[in-house]
């Protein structure tokens, strides 16, 4: 198994709104995509955040799942219409286990 977990910091002028939308369409992507096992998507409340304002987690099977749901034509679709126009830094980390 395998967990793959991005945390996104935002624009400063990135609205509620959007924020709402990007978490919508990260959840959605099981949808579309069978290789997630299981996916959540969320605002960031810790109080050590760094400055990362919302969170994605996704479980999936092995490093092959993982690069399909990457190279996903929604996953990208994903991250060009919501992630990339209102991200300014994002940290991902995966591991298995």
């Amino acid at each position: 198994m395998l967990n793959h977990i991005v945390l996104f910091q935002l624009k400063p002028d990135v609205t509620t709104q959007q924020r709402a939308d990007i978490i919508t369409a990260l959840t959605d992507l099981q949808r579309y995509i069978p290789e997630i096992l299981e996916i959540s998507s969320g605002e960031n409340f810790a109080d050590r955040n760094g400055g990362f304002d919302l969170a994605l987690f996704v479980r999936l099977k092995d490093r092959d799942a993982l690069q399909t749901y990457r190279d996903h034509p929604e996953h990208r679709r994903v991250v060009s219409e919501f992630i990339q126009p209102a991200a300014d830094q994002i940290i991902a980390a995966d591991y298995e286990y």
